[in-house]
């Protein structure tokens, strides 16, 4: 049950598998997204959930960026391969040399987006679009958040951005959902992000989330919603952006990746529903936790 109403899934979630050429892990999937159609206080949308291979990109950082970002490579000013932070840091106080994390929370802050394609039924695009991962935000309670796709790396490329009802990530539920306001270190944890007990709730993972209004396909139906590549600046592969195409996944896609299913995710970093199971005067099902808490009506 959501806070105000359950939420109605129209259609069984798809899941779709992507994978490119330069993946550091070529069995498990670049990407993969999930889709779903479901009802909300009584509304249609189209819910999306892109996830990143953790091999490629991740949300540690800071003393404890996952070993993946130590043993990076990079390519060199002259087109060869070299580590990541040659020169291991930089001049400390007393001359010496201070260690550089090999990756900040500034860097997921940079160039970080995922571009989403979506189309009708007769194959139109409908709408091609650019999600922010997470930028300065200052009605953010960490001060970080994500500005979906009217700010910072996110915007429209084709389509009218009043569609998108909502956009969420995992670093933006890290930081505001859950109240972990880690902007320096990222909670440790080990080579399979083994939730670390003092922040239980932490995503390790990279997800886009995007809800659309389902009347943005003019009763032409949903055809599909498609990456045309995985980017992430800096990542832990040779090039910071992948082409990936789609393909069937593998049987043992899920581990160490584990997306869980796109229906009902994060409830357990918001307030709980109401004890009546309606959202009080002035409120609504908060979209972004499947309606598991109530938001004023026009936040």
């Amino acid at each position: 049950m959501s806070g105000g109403t359950p939420v109605s899934v129209l259609a069984p979630p798809a899941t779709i598998c992507y994978s490119g050429d330069g993946d550091l892990t070529p069995n498990d999937p670049t990407g993969v997204i999930e889709q779903v159609i479901e009802t909300l206080g009584g509304r249609t949308y189209l819910h999306l959930r892109v996830t990143f291979d953790p091999r490629f990109v991740d949300n540690t950082y800071g003393v404890n960026a996952s070993a993946g970002w130590a043993n990076r490579v990079k390519k060199g000013p002259m087109g060869g391969m070299m580590p990541a932070n040659p020169m291991g840091g930089k001049a400390g106080p007393m001359g010496g040399m201070v260690a550089k994390a090999p990756h900040t929370f500034d860097d997921l802050v940079g160039s970080d987006h995922v571009e989403l394609v979506l189309v009708d039924l007769k194959g139109n695009t409908v709408l091609d679009f650019d999600v922010d991962y997470v930028s300065q935000k200052k009605d953010a309670p960490c001060g970080y958040g994500t500005l979906g796709v009217s700010g910072g790396e996110g915007k429209m490329i084709q389509g009218d951005a009043s569609a998108i009802v909502n956009v969420a990530t995992s670093i933006d539920r890290n930081l505001n959902g859950c109240g972990y306001c880690l902007i320096t270190d990222s909670p440790a944890t080990d080579d399979n992000f083994t939730p670390n007990p003092s922040a239980p709730d932490w995503d390790y993972r990279v997800v886009y989330e995007v809800w659309i209004d389902f009347s943005a396909f003019k009763g032409l139906g949903f055809g599909g919603a498609y990456i045309p590549s995985v980017h992430a600046s800096p990542s832990m592969a040779s090039n910071d952006t992948i082409e990936v195409t789609p393909n069937h996944c593998p049987p043992d896609w899920d581990t160490p990746y584990c997306p869980p299913s796109v229906i009902e995710e994060g409830g357990n970093c918001f307030d709980a529903p109401p004890t009546d199971g309606t959202c009080p005067e002035g409120t609504v099902p908060d979209i972004k936790n499947e309606g598991q808490s109530c938001v004023p009506s026009n936040y």
